[in-house]
């Protein structure tokens, strides 16, 4: 029987990395069986730190980033998991050793692999005001032909507002009935965005995207 590997997660805001736990072992049970749970390696970084600097200070994010991804990699973990969709933007821009790379799984990237394989080329991206205006982020859907629909300004701001109250207060019906409501203005809304991810509605889904690809990862 071949031994399970082990997924590391860094530990940021507190209900992003809890959904996170949740999501890991509730996938994994359905992958693996009952009698088989995640193994999963924590390591708590100084999220208020790091919030402050996001998403486009890189300059100060990369030296933080970097020590605190390289101590999670030396804890024995085989996969690497960053419950925050815009740090992965931070991430790029670091030189890692293949060692470490190699185990980072990139929502974005698990994202257009998806995407491609529900043959969908045409998408709106639901996330924070910096991540919905990133050119950066849509460049990893546009080099791939997929094209990207704009919201509206209005809808803009109350997209961000769901995230900000989720963040505030957890997430609620109230919240998936908006979100859901919101969904209906637009083709094919893809959340890239882990509180908008909290709120649980059924659209394509950054954050449960690369969780799904992390806990299959284990297996291999």
């Amino acid at each position: 029987m071949k031994t399970l590997k082990t997924i590391g997660i860094l530990g940021l805001g507190e209900y992003s990395t809890e959904f996170y736990l949740k999501e890991i072992q509730r996938i994994s049970t359905r992958l693996l069986g009952d009698k088989k749970i995640a193994k999963i390696v924590m390591h708590k970084a100084e999220f208020e730190k790091i919030n402050a600097l996001l998403p486009y200070q890189f300059q100060k994010l990369i030296p933080i980033i970097k020590t605190e991804i390289e101590l999670l990699s030396k804890k024995g973990v085989d996969i690497i998991v960053i419950p925050n969709m815009t740090l992965h933007l931070t991430v790029d821009k670091i030189d890692f050793p293949p060692e470490v790379k190699n185990k980072i799984v990139h929502p974005f990237d698990e994202t257009v692999n998806e995407l491609n394989r529900l043959k969908i080329s045409q998408v709106t991206l639901f996330g924070t005001r910096h991540s919905m205006k990133s050119e950066e982020i849509k460049q990893y859907f546009t080099t791939k032909n997929i094209t990207i629909n704009e919201v509206s300004d209005t809808d803009f701001i109350q997209i961000d507002q769901l995230r900000l109250e989720t963040y505030e207060n957890g997430p609620s019906e109230e919240l998936s009935q908006k979100l859901l409501q919101l969904g209906k203005n637009y083709p094919n809304p893809v959340l890239i965005c882990t509180e908008l991810s909290i709120i649980n509605v059924s659209f394509v889904d950054a954050t449960k995207i690369q969780i799904e690809k992390s806990c299959a990862i284990q297996q291999f």
